[in-house]
């Protein structure tokens, strides 16, 4: 095997195989169910302006240090999902891997992040922000009962979909 090939397989067990790999790749996993998790203590710090104020640059800097490691690791999820047999073409695979809810939740995650640079209405990226929640639902990934809730959320997606489309209407 060329070493393209074994490199790509690499990355791919540490960024999105669920079966228990090396030292490394538990670790790479378990760096992320942290930062995951500091996220979310950090958001709901955030709410709490005498917390807030006097540390805004440093949960800044942690905001910058979050997304630039969610960026890479929905980039390098991004390469090396051909490498799963459920998205092996190269082209027709990554897209079908975009619009899966997992991928889905890992954008969403990340792209309040970058709205601010493309000339977006500011009101509604303050309350897009929220959405940074959802960095607790790339939790799914490394949990057996989350994964579960998946296939569930998989099964009954269109009458989700209109749920949630009548939640958004009425926020």
């Amino acid at each position: 095997m060329e070493p393209y090939k074994i490199l790509k397989r690499k990355i791919y067990n540490m960024v999105d195989s669920t079966e228990s790999g090396n030292r490394v790749e538990n670790h790479i996993k378990l760096f992320i169910i942290y930062l995951i998790i500091l996220n979310v203590i950090a958001v709901i710090l955030e709410t709490c302006k005498s917390i807030y104020q006097p540390y805004a640059k440093l949960f800044y800097l942690f905001e910058v240090f979050s997304v630039v490691v969610f960026t890479i690791e929905y980039l390098l999820r991004l390469w090396v999902i051909t490498e799963n047999p459920d998205f092996s073409h190269p082209v027709k695979g990554r897209i079908k891997y975009i619009f899966t809810p997992l991928a889905i939740i890992d954008l969403i995650a990340i792209l309040p992040f970058y709205l601010p640079f493309m000339n977006i209405d500011f009101r509604f990226i303050r309350s897009i922000r929220l959405t940074r929640l959802f960095r607790i639902a790339k939790l799914g990934r490394y949990s057996v009962a989350l994964e579960a809730m998946n296939i569930a959320i998989k099964r009954k997606k269109e009458q989700l979909i209109i749920t949630v489309g009548i939640l958004l209407f009425f926020l």
